[in-house]
């Protein structure tokens, strides 16, 4: 019997990723939670060391009844099907689900007509929005005339590629009140027209057809600590599952994963458009993160933008019509979110350090020091202690060479003593104080005192702080992406995203959400003005991005493309 049910279990785990297959299409259309749930599922059941092992009789039956009743759940609620499109592409590694074109439901109400698009030569103004904020009125750009009068601004033509590598951003962080902005004097860098060439591409959205994956493509998101990446990562797998996009990395992939990727890719690439292009190329999604289990794209991530860029080089531009040797050209574009500092502050000290600084210190921890010490003498007493040593974590972690581990680590050094070499009468004072100060710092385990030394010492290469030459740096940067945003509009950012590099199944559940208290004002003067004392730059780095953001919407189509 034993070995009957070990084949039927095995059996169920063979079904598994075929069900699974027929899953991903169904669940499109009832909650992607459940699609990623059961895509991983799949994922888990068609890798060692569970496939050809049988994975146990209680493992294998939870594989296969998750997977099983997932698809029947999706069976019963779908109330629409995908349709199956022979002829849609594949990417480089075969997808898990067969291709379906997702059809929209009826609108409730027709679309209003987008703007006309002006010829390249043609300028528009500027015109201060809802939110106070500077919008162009024309997707082709705008005169920084204050009298309005247009300009000729007939340029050569831009290379994509090397323009985005070598040049300055032509936005400058924007005044600290959003109210300022809008009368800002007329020469402000604020006001500067964006490049053209990058404001193109969002102008021909046509906002009543649907989205469909491009024939050739290769996306890169920089995934900031605590911005939404989460949620875009389920995103993602989903283009995956449906079958319309590869998703081959984990984001903190090594330097040989993606030079082997980018070798596989171009080699794909080169073979669709010899073919004359059409049907067939690779579609690849690439998530940048680091962290683990290598932080190598993180601290290394001016490599990776440059491989970018030369990719552009080769096959084509994201803006222009034709690679740069008259063929046909795949879309190679860039990502970035950024999120408010005061909220992103918040939601990674949640995550990541009060459990730290919460953490009980038993015996055995006793003998050990940084950064292998839970507690509050190592980690900081709350989060103002923590944040106060923790500069710009979004702008650093952007340029991957400012020493981000710091942001995970404990700030102080620690040490044991013998209670009873020391004073014990002090360490049983501090055990037993009345000021919180004083008692949450101090542990005493089987005659050992556990004691803050000092802020530890970062090493002379750990350039913790952002200089002015950084946020240059920074500029250039961020000036390099094709789509940016704010979490705070992330609806928003998804929508010039999707119609932009081709994600045809954006719908999507919130991920990795915290619990904590969000509300500014009901936080301490001391803990909000040591937040704000941290996050200078991310500041200016945040209205920089929201100002991004408004303009790629206005080259889109502006309120038409809001309410669409």
């Amino acid at each position: 019997p034993r070995l009957r049910a070990g084949h039927m279990v095995a059996a169920l785990l063979e079904a598994a990723p075929a069900l699974c297959e027929l899953c991903g299409i169904l669940l499109e259309c009832v909650t992607p939670a459940a699609c990623d749930c059961c895509v991983n599922c799949a994922a888990v059941a068609m890798e060692p060391p569970l496939r050809g092992r049988g994975c146990g009789r209680r493992v294998g039956l939870v594989c296969f009844a998750a997977t099983a009743g997932a698809m029947l759940v999706a069976t019963a609620a779908s109330a629409r099907l995908g349709y199956f499109d022979p002829a849609a592409t594949v990417g480089i590694v075969e997808p898990v689900n067969p291709p379906v074109v997702w059809q929209a439901p009826p609108r409730k109400r027709p679309l209003e007509p987008r703007p006309v698009a002006v010829l390249p030569g043609e300028v528009g103004r500027w015109t201060t929005g809802a939110d106070g904020a500077a919008v162009c009125d024309f997707p082709s750009g705008c005169t920084d005339d204050p009298s309005g009068d247009a300009k000729e601004a007939k340029e050569a033509p831009v290379d994509d590629a090397a323009s985005r590598s070598g040049s300055k951003a032509d936005i400058a962080p924007p005044a600290d009140d959003p109210d300022d902005a809008a009368a800002a004097d007329d020469d402000d860098d604020d006001d500067a027209t964006m490049d053209a060439a990058k404001l193109a591409p969002f102008a021909g959205f046509n906002l009543n057809e649907p989205v469909e994956p491009p024939g050739c493509a290769l996306h890169l998101y920089r995934h900031l600590s605590k911005t939404g990446g989460t949620t875009l990562r389920f995103i993602f797998d989903k283009q995956t599952a449906m079958g319309d996009w590869e998703f081959p990395l984990i984001y903190g992939f090594k330097a040989n994963e993606w030079d082997a990727l980018l070798s596989r890719w171009r080699a794909k690439a080169r073979a669709w458009r010899d073919g004359g292009g059409g049907a067939g190329g690779p579609r690849t999604l690439v998530e940048v993160r680091g962290n683990w289990p290598d932080n190598w794209p993180a601290e290394h991530f001016r490599v990776v933008m440059d491989d970018v860029a030369e990719l552009r080089r080769e096959f084509g531009s994201a803006t222009s019509a034709s690679a740069p040797d008259g063929l046909a050209a795949c879309e190679v574009t860039t990502s970035l979110l950024l999120r408010e500092p005061f909220a992103q502050y918040l939601s990674f000290y949640e995550y990541y350090i009060r459990k730290q600084q919460e953490g009980e210190v038993r015996a055995e921890h006793v003998g050990k020091g940084w950064p292998d010490v839970p507690g509050k003498a190592a980690w900081g007493r709350d989060i103002g202690e923590w944040a106060a040593r923790v500069h710009d974590m979004q702008t650093r972690e952007l340029l991957g060479d400012k020493c981000t581990g710091q942001m995970r680590q404990p700030g102080y050094d620690v040490e044991w003593v013998d209670a009873n070499a020391v004073d014990a009468k002090t360490v049983d004072a501090e055990v037993a104080s009345s000021d919180p100060a004083v008692a949450e710092l101090a542990v005493k385990i089987d005659g050992k005192a556990l004691r803050r030394v000092g802020v530890h010492p970062q090493a002379p290469e750990c350039h913790a702080k952002v200089t002015d030459d950084d946020w240059t740096r920074f500029e250039k940067l961020i000036d390099e992406f094709d789509v940016v945003g704010v979490t705070e509009r992330f609806d928003e950012f998804l929508t010039l995203l999707a119609r932009r590099i081709g994600l045809a199944h954006p719908e999507y559940v919130r991920s990795n959400a915290g619990k904590h208290e969000r509300d500014r004002g009901k936080m301490s003067a001391k803990v909000t003005a040591v937040i704000d004392a941290a996050t200078t730059m991310d500041r200016a780095a945040h209205e920089l991005a929201k100002t991004i953001q408004s303009r790629l919407v206005a080259a889109a189509g502006g309120d038409a493309f809001v309410r669409h």
